[in-house]
């Protein structure tokens, strides 16, 4: 979850040592502009006004965790400092076809494009984004593994992607609550 959006993905972990592990993860989640507001037409249609492109948001991270408290803290409770770097992809899709219509009263809108009919007109962006944050792994040190972090990403793009007509968002990311769920062998 984050403040964009939900999404998911999956990662693989390696322990170095009993303090320090690399993880290698990709995901996929929703990228949302701050000033999108959802309305609904008289017939319970929604949409965004002013809305131009959907985004999807594909970083591949390597990264490191470093486990804190190791000898202070029982083996079921184990928090950890985290940061990733790596390459990172946003699929833009269009959300509205440019061609401006009029309805019956003489007010313009554009036409809301499926999200599944947009993905075809999609095009991939790529910049190198990076992470840090803090966690904790709960349970058994062996078998599955489940945890909680909270992480900034941040995906900087200098020309911007214009998410609403007109306004162009140069930084994707912000702050994600990552829960984990897998198995350790």
């Amino acid at each position: 979850m984050s403040n964009n959006g939900f999404g998911m993905g999956g990662f693989y972990r390696h322990d170095m040592t009993d303090e320090l592990s690399w993880m290698i993860s990709l995901a996929i989640s929703d990228v949302k502009d701050n000033a999108e507001f959802e309305q609904y037409d008289y017939y319970g249609n929604s949409y965004i006004p002013g809305k131009k492109n959907r985004l999807l948001l594909i970083p591949l991270t390597a990264s490191v965790q470093y486990r804190l408290f190791k000898d202070d803290i029982v083996d079921n409770f184990r928090p950890f400092v985290t940061a990733g770097l790596g390459p990172t992809m946003v699929f833009v899709a269009p959300y509205a076809s440019d061609q401006i219509y009029y309805d019956y009263y003489g007010n313009p809108y554009r036409e809301k494009i499926d999200f599944f009919t947009s993905l075809k007109y999609g095009k991939l962006r790529y910049t190198l984004g990076g992470f840090i944050g803090f966690g904790a792994y709960f349970g058994m040190e062996k078998g599955t593994i489940t945890g909680i972090s909270i992480k900034y990403f941040l995906a900087p793009f200098p020309d911007g992607i214009e998410v609403m007509y007109g306004g162009y968002t140069k930084n994707i990311g912000g702050i994600f609550i990552t829960l984990t769920f897998g198995g350790m062998f």
